[in-house]
């Protein structure tokens, strides 16, 4: 009686351990995911490089547009007395004398105004701008892509969570059956129907039912870390996740998914979209072998005193020019043609950075389909395995009740039984995270 009530203790402080899915914040993917979205820094990160291209937008749109200065300056001076001194009149072709000048000091008022208006410059401006809206596009399909590795960490993360989750209940069932089991063995050890052997394999399958519960705690604990830091949970904070449940396995084309994939995938299109923008830069630079034609327009006014009313300056004492120039570089030292030569092979490389994204795609998919596929057939099998196995222990535990066999037999159909649950819980995972990465991928919504 003290050793059981020693046991059911031990029970009690050991169920304590295990994670309280009542008293736990139990999320779904879902909700997970919306977390990820609001408190990832490398989602805002990319939001705002996605900010900055838009400024760079606006600056090629500007680029169209005149640009104006103006200036507004005061300035006291001081002159110093002057000596008399012989001058020449040119008008009457005379010389004379200067009378000596005391010192004295004079304000002047200065006033400008300007405006330059690119008329031509090859080109370059209207590629600049094509190329800053295909450069926006990229980032949108960047945004996007750093959206879906958010997505594939927390899902990963999610159902890792939900594996281990399940593995802790079942080591946990494992456990109190390894205990009713021992109890029992030691009943019948006591009333002389078993041998010691059978009480000592009892003991150490209880005990490695504990390891086996301690070691599945300790992935759960990991598990639980980290998905609360990709959703931005306080990882101190307990924190559980809705079991996983396949319903049905949906068919997938392998044809269709990689055409859908290559379609759908964000990188790719970035890549493209980067290429396109490779290639304006491309003209950009072949403009440099254009003339660039400009307009200028220059307004000032000057006076020792300021004006009695702000446009006095329009009216009197005021200079302005209008000015159309012609700017063609003969021979610039190779600079435009380095200019050329770099900008085509930057086009080249983001061509082979497509090509490259779309074989990588393919490899990619392939790899989900295999695992897909293959968790399926895990599922399939654990789930028969465990039929039998259920079968085969309740028979076990019948045969040694009544000594027609021995607790080895037993603790076998145990084993069998826990392992075939372990490989369904590892496949169910599997398959989840495949068809999630799958449905990120082509953009499709299969149904579980």
């Amino acid at each position: 009686m003290p050793r059981r009530r020693a046991v059911r203790c031990f029970l009690v402080c050991l169920f304590g351990l295990l994670p309280a899915a009542a008293a736990a914040d139990t999320l779904d993917l879902q909700q997970c995911l919306e977390l990820a979205y609001r408190h990832s820094p490398e989602l805002a990160g990319a939001e705002q490089q996605l900010v900055s291209t838009r400024a760079g937008l606006l600056a090629a749109y500007g680029s169209f547009l005149p640009s104006f200065t103006t200036s507004l300056s005061y300035s006291h001076q001081f002159v110093g007395p002057k000596p008399a001194s012989q001058q020449y009149n040119t008008i009457t072709q005379q010389f004379f004398i200067q009378d000596p000048i005391q010192s004295r000091d004079y304000e002047t008022y200065n006033f400008s105004l300007s405006g330059d208006l690119t008329l031509f410059s090859g080109f370059s401006r209207w590629a600049s701008l094509r190329g800053q809206r295909y450069g926006l596009a990229a980032d949108a399909a960047d945004l996007e892509r750093t959206r879906g590795t958010v997505e594939t960490s927390v899902i990963k993360a999610y159902y890792d969570l939900a594996r281990t989750q399940l593995l802790v209940e079942l080591k946990t069932s494992s456990l109190q059956a390894s205990s009713e089991q021992h109890e029992q063995t030691r009943r019948s050890f006591a009333m002389g129907a078993v041998a010691r052997s059978d009480t000592l394999r009892s003991g150490v399958r209880l005990a490695e039912a504990r390891l086996g519960l301690l070691e599945a705690e300790n992935s759960w604990q990991l598990g639980r870390v980290a998905l609360a830091t990709l959703i931005g949970r306080d990882t101190h904070e307990e924190l559980s996740v809705l079991g996983p449940r396949i319903e049905s396995f949906p068919p997938v084309d392998r044809n269709a998914a990689v055409a859908a994939a290559l379609g759908h995938d964000p990188t790719l299109r970035a890549a493209t979209l980067r290429g396109a923008a490779a290639e304006q830069s491309l003209r950009v630079a072949q403009a440099g072998l254009w003339p660039s034609v400009g307009a200028s327009y220059r307004f000032g006014w000057y006076d020792l005193s300021p004006p009695d009313r702000a446009f006095d300056v329009f009216v009197e004492d005021y200079s302005y020019s209008l000015a159309l120039g012609l700017n063609w570089d003969l021979f610039d030292r190779f600079q435009t043609k380095r200019g050329i030569q770099q900008a085509r092979a930057g086009l080249r490389q983001q061509e082979y950075a497509a090509d490259q994204q779309r074989r990588s795609i393919v490899q990619s998919l392939e790899s989900i389909l295999v695992t897909l596929e293959n968790s399926r057939k895990r599922i399939e099998l654990a789930r028969a395995t465990i039929a039998l196995a259920e079968e085969d222990l309740r028979l076990a535990r019948e045969r040694y009740r009544v000594g027609a066999a021995t607790l080895l037999e037993v603790t076998e159909a145990e084993v069998s039984l826990i392992q075939g649950r372990a490989s369904e819980i590892e496949g169910v995972a599997g398959y989840l995270t495949a068809l999630a990465e799958l449905e990120r991928s082509t953009g499709w919504t299969l149904a579980r």
